[in-house]
C-alpha cells in the first residue's frame, strides 16, 4: 500500500521500509500431487525463509510448526526464528504453542507479544502489547461460540493441575492487560492533546514569547540612524 501511495493506519510521522522480498507462509499448501502434507509444505518455505539474509527481507509466517506435535513443533518454530534473528531478517511470526512463548531473553533480539482480548465480550481488540505473552483462550472461545457446556466441562477435568491453576488466574490477568492497554491510549492521548496545544506556540520565540520578525540589513541601519536622530533632537 504504501509503495502505491495509498494511506494506510499509522500514527502521522510513521515510517515504512521497503522490503526487496517477502517470504509468505500463510494458510494450507499442502500438495497431493507432489506428496506434500500440510506441515512438509510448511516446511519447505520455513527452509526457504532460511536463506533470506537483511533487514530489507521481510517473513510472515502465520502459526508456525503447529500442524505437527505439540513438543516437537516448539522445538523446530523455535530454531527457526533463531535462524531468522541470527540472519537479521525482520519477521512476524505467530503461534499458539505454549514453549514458544517464554524463554527469550535481549540476547535473542526477538519482541514478544500478544493481541489484547477484552475480558468480558472475550473478543480481540486488535491492541498490540509489547512484552506480554498471550494465552489461546481455546475454552474462552468455546463458550463464547456456543459449544455444549458439558463438552467444556469434560475438557476442564482433563487439564493438569497447573493448567487449571493458570486458567483460574487468567482473569485477572486478562484485566491487568487491560488495564495496561488503557493507560497506553490514555498516553497517546495525552500526547496528542499536548502536541496540538504546543503548535501554537511554534511561530513565538521560546525565550520571549513574541512573534518573530524577519528584518534585513537595510532596514537595520535605518532604524539605527532613526534612533540616533531622535537622540539628537531631545533636549537636553
Amino acid at each position: 500500500m504504501a509503495r502505491c501511495g495509498l494511506p494506510i493506519c499509522a500514527e502521522e510521522g510513521s515510517r515504512i521500509p521497503f522490503f526487496k522480498k517477502i517470504m509468505i507462509g500463510i494458510g494450507d499448501s499442502q500438495n497431493v500431487d507432489e506428496n506434500l502434507s500440510t506441515f512438509a509444505a510448511h516446511l519447505q518455505i520455513l527452509q526457504k525463509s532460511t536463506e533470506l539474509r537483511g533487514y530489507d527481507q521481510l517473513i510472515l509466517i502465520d502459526e508456525i510448526c503447529g500442524s505437527t506435535d505439540p513438543e516437537e513443533g516448539s522445538a523446530l518454530a523455535r530454531s527457526f526464528i533463531e535462524s531468522f534473528a541470527a540472519q537479521k531478517v525482520f519477521a512476524v511470526v505467530t503461534s499458539h504453542l505454549g514453549p514458544l512463548k517464554s524463554g527469550w531473553g535481549p540476547e535473542d533480539v526477538i519482541l514478544n507479544g500478544s493481541l489484547e482480548y477484552d475480558p468480558k465480550s472475550g473478543r480481540p481488540t486488535y491492541q498490540f502489547l509489547s512484552g506480554i505473552a498471550g494465552d489461546s483462550l481455546a475454552l474462552q472461545t468455546a463458550r463464547r461460540v456456543g459449544v455444549d457446556p458439558g463438552i467444556i466441562d469434560r475438557a476442564l477435568e482433563c487439564l493438569s493441575p497447573a493448567t487449571r491453576a493458570r486458567l483460574d488466574s487468567l482473569d485477572e490477568i486478562e484485566r491487568l492487560k487491560h488495564d495496561l492497554s488503557e493507560m497506553q491510549r490514555q498516553l497517546k492521548s495525552e500526547m496528542k492533546k499536548s502536541k496540538r496545544e504546543k503548535a501554537p506556540l511554534r511561530e513565538f520565540d521560546p525565550r520571549l514569547r513574541v512573534p518573530k520578525t524577519r528584518c534585513s540589513g537595510k532596514d537595520l541601519k535605518k532604524s539605527r540612524k532613526t534612533s540616533r536622530r531622535g537622540d539628537r533632537s531631545s533636549p537636553s
